[in-house]
């Protein structure tokens, strides 16, 4: 039997599937041009209430969140807590956007 051969789980891309679909339509991409940027989670320091939302709150995240209908959902029904949605489908990513913008 041969050994597996040594895998680097930093640099291992897990993405199962297409990131992309169809192209965007120009307001999803606007929505991912100038708002994603706004309230994208920064890439470097702590990963704070304090410092994404401006002060103290629970924090909530969510991995794959699809169109964002069930993460929109859960903030409306909590406002005085955080939420982070994660998903690596960029049309998903772009229709959650809404309900950010909405």
């Amino acid at each position: 039997m041969t050994e597996a051969p040594a895998v680097d789980p930093i640099t291992l891309n897990r993405l199962y599937g297409r990131s992309r679909g169809k192209k965007l339509r120009a307001g999803q991409q606007e929505l991912i041009d100038r708002l994603l940027p706004q309230v994208a989670v920064p890439l470097d320091g702590p990963v704070t209430a304090e410092r994404l939302f401006g002060y103290p709150m629970p924090l909530h995240f969510e991995i794959g969140i699809g169109g964002g209908e069930h993460l929109a959902a859960r903030a409306d029904m909590l406002p005085d807590h955080g939420f982070i949605g994660c998903e690596p489908f960029v049309n998903g990513g772009a229709q959650a956007l809404r309900h950010v913008r909405d």
